[in-house]
This record gives C-alpha cells, structure tokens and sequence, in this order.
C-alpha cells in the first residue's frame, strides 16, 4: 500500500514544488512520474496483479514451441502473435510484462504529450482512473485500450482511416475494444436536452435487450461463454459498479454547474442539431460520460461492461485536462482542478484499501526480488 501512497504523493509534491520555483515544464512534472509507474509495471513480479501468473505461463508454453491455435478460443489472435514473437527473441518470461508495458506507455505519453493541456494531470489520471491499474492487472485489455486511445488521437487529427484501423488493431487484442467504433459518431454529439433523452431511450432499451443482445455476441465469440457458465460476472461487482456511477454523474454535474453558472465557455452553432461543427471539450466529457454510465448500469446483469467502459474512461486523461481550458476564470479553473484531484485520489484509494482482491496490485514486489 505504502508504494502506491508514495507515488501519490510524489506525483502531486512533485508538481508543487516545481511550480513554486518555477521549474515546470514536459518532462519535469510529467515524463519522471510517467516512467515511474511505467518501472513499476514492467519490472512486477508474478504475484502483482490477479492475472500476472496466467500471461506468465502462456508465454512459457508458447516461447516453448506451442501452437498457438489452441488458445484462439481463450485470446485474441494479435496478443498470440505478440507473444509468439518475442518468445522467438526472448527466453525469460517476464519480458511479456516489461514489452506489453513499452506498448502502453509509450502510445499513452505519446498521445498526452500530443494533445493534453495539462500533462501533470494526464498522467496523474492514468494512476487514478483504473488505467494504471490494468496495465498490470490485464495486459491484452489495457493494450487495446492504449491502441484505442492513439485511435481517438487520429479522429481528433480527422485520420479517420488510421483511426478505424487502430481499433481494428486493439479488436485482435480484445474484441470488446469492437465497441469503441461508436466513438467515430459519438465525438461529434452536442449536448442538450434532445442528445439525454435520446440517451436515455437508449440505455432503456439496450438494458431490456442486454441477454439478447448477449446471446448474439457469444454466438460470435465463444471463449465468454466459459464466464456465462461459470457465472463469475453475474450478480456480483455491484459496488465497483455503483462507484464509477457515481463518480462519473458527480464529475457530469460538476461540469453542468459551471455551464449553469456561465463559467464554460458557449458551443458554436450552425443548426440546431445534435451534430455541430465544433463539439467542445466539456461537452465531450459528458457524452463520454454518459456513454459509460449506460455501459456501467447494463454492468448490474454482466459486470464485464466494466471493459467496454473502459475504452471511454481512457480518453478522459485527455478530455478532463483539455476541459480546464474551457473554464473562462482562473479561479474557477484551479477549483475545478482541485475537485479532479480530490474525487480520483478517493476513487483511486478506496478500493485499493477495502477491495484490494479486485486488482491484485497491492502488494507490490519486482521479479528480481
């Protein structure tokens, strides 16, 4: 737990103390707490995060000649062909941790160094907002979701090619990263009444047909019936569930105060469409946000929506920093980017202390230990 307070701590004293003597700057206050949890998460032991030992001994079978057709059920064929590649370079098997980690962060800072406004807070939502987390916890999922995130990238530069086949690409590392296809439409939703209602008619309805629509997606990946017959993700999870809920509606009605209050800065209009010409940053965070929590309340019959939220929340390191700048007062701004500080260093350390089975990363030992 004290490696987990420290980087915290680190990080933000970090930023403090070179914002009063005047030394901030890209790689200051950004790139050393960035390579600091990218050490961590390369140099883990098998005994930090739940599933470490399985990514471990897969790449053991397959670094020893396994076929690996006889996993094309349980994995994605990109994160095979990423295994079966470095097993013909590499015999130690804690190389999976320490490349997957290159992967991750290096697309990660790239990305933040690319468009974020604010890179000390970029980088210090990567730590609190879960993404941290599962780059050490589930490697295939938090690459396609760093793949994913270098996709909105290319959308937001208008590469809509690149930005289709990056999500191509995280779909052969896991093919819930499928659902991020939608954000090509959703980026580009203005918020107002008649976007909730139509959310709100949406998520009733995808909740009332989530078996059905289920039973379809297993129809076309079989290996996730293994979790509908065990049941592991049914019924359960409730509390993480109800705790990214709340945490996304507080941050969306934090946002609506400051619009209400004529803090944020007018959307420009060309019609009076859902669609506009320029959807702005704070508008983004609550369509994301919206987005996820439907995906998060169709979570209360399969908890494995968690993962499809998540290729939303990762492009939140973008959009909440950009939003400060959107924030016309000053005073304002900082308040605001205090209350991002305040509310993720909660959601970050209280499942960390009261549910520390849901990731495994606590306690931390490096493999050479």
């Amino acid at each position: 737990m004290y490696i987990y307070i420290g980087l915290v701590i680190f990080q933000l004293f970090w930023v403090l103390i070179l914002k009063y003597r005047n030394l901030r700057g890209e790689f200051f206050d950004s790139v050393i707490p960035f390579f600091t949890m990218f050490l961590l998460a390369a140099f883990r032991s098998e005994n930090v995060g739940n599933d470490s030992k399985n990514y471990l001994t897969l790449f053991e079978q397959i670094q020893h000649g396994a076929n690996i057709n006889i996993w094309n059920d349980r994995f994605e064929k990109g994160y095979l062909l990423f295994n079966k590649y470095l097993g013909s370079f590499f015999t130690n098997q804690y190389v999976i941790f320490i490349f997957s980690a290159l992967v991750i962060y290096g697309i990660s800072w790239w990305v933040i160094r690319n468009t974020s406004c604010s890179k000390w807070l970029s980088v210090f939502l990567f730590l609190t907002i879960g993404l941290y987390s599962n780059s050490i916890n589930v490697i295939r999922l938090a690459m396609a979701y760093s793949f994913c995130l270098l996709a909105y990238y290319m959308l937001i530069e208008r590469r809509m090619i690149r930005c289709l086949l990056l999500i191509i690409l995280a779909f052969f590392f896991h093919s819930s990263a499928a659902a991020f296809v939608f954000v090509v439409i959703i980026d580009r939703i203005h918020i107002n009444k008649k976007s909730v209602f139509y959310w709100g008619v949406a998520t009733g309805i995808l909740f009332v047909l989530f078996n059905t629509i289920l039973e379809r997606v297993l129809d076309y990946r079989g290996s996730y019936s293994s979790y509908v017959e065990k049941g592991t993700y049914f019924g359960s999870g409730y509390l993480a569930i109800s705790m990214n809920i709340i945490l996304w509606v507080i941050i969306v009605g934090m946002i609506y105060i400051l619009y209400r209050n004529g803090k944020l800065k007018e959307p420009e209009y060309t019609e009076k469409r859902l669609f506009k010409v320029k959807t702005l940053y704070w508008e983004k965070v609550c369509i994301f946000s919206m987005v996820m929590i439907s995906a998060y309340i169709c979570g209360f019959k399969l908890n494995l929506m968690d993962r499809v939220a998540g290729y939303f929340r990762c492009v939140m390191i973008i959009l909440l920093p950009n939003t400060l700048e959107e924030i016309m007062n000053e005073k304002d701004k900082q308040l605001f980017e205090l209350f991002l500080v305040i509310i993720m260093l909660v959601f970050f350390f209280i499942p960390l202390i009261f549910r520390p089975e849901w990731t495994g990363i606590y306690p931390y030992s490096f493999f050479f230990d």
